[in-house]
């Protein structure tokens, strides 16, 4: 099961693009390259199930959630295309995708110049 997530709460120009590659980085990067070390025994086993989170903000946008909102359309996009290409290896994809749920995501958000949003 993948999980990553850190969020952001702030406008475009309220931050550098480091922000942005750091939420990029731990919301899409790091879900990949978990999941392509499992998949490797999974091919070979013809047999799996990978369950990443993904967001409500993977299927609808937010402002204020910009780069947040982009790492989860990115998280859909690319779990939806390799369910397709892990098929035919027996290889099951789900994206969970809740609404708001409170965690400390939210609060340990990103806000303007890199504060963190619930401190």
């Amino acid at each position: 099961f993948n999980n990553a997530g850190l969020g952001n709460r702030y406008l475009l120009n309220d931050n550098p693009v480091g922000q942005e590659i750091k939420i990029l980085n731990i919301n899409v990067l790091s879900p990949i390259a978990l999941t392509k070390i499992f998949a490797k025994s999974m091919k070979l086993r013809k047999s799996g199930h990978i369950i990443v989170t993904g967001s409500m903000n993977g299927k609808i946008p937010s402002p204020g959630r910009t780069t947040y909102t982009c790492s989860k359309f990115a998280v859909q996009g690319y779990f939806d295309s390799l369910r397709y290409e892990l098929e035919e290896h027996n290889i099951a994809v789900t994206i969970v995708a809740p609404s708001y749920v409170r965690t400390n995501v939210s609060k340990n958000s990103i806000g303007p110049n890199g504060t963190v949003f619930g401190a």
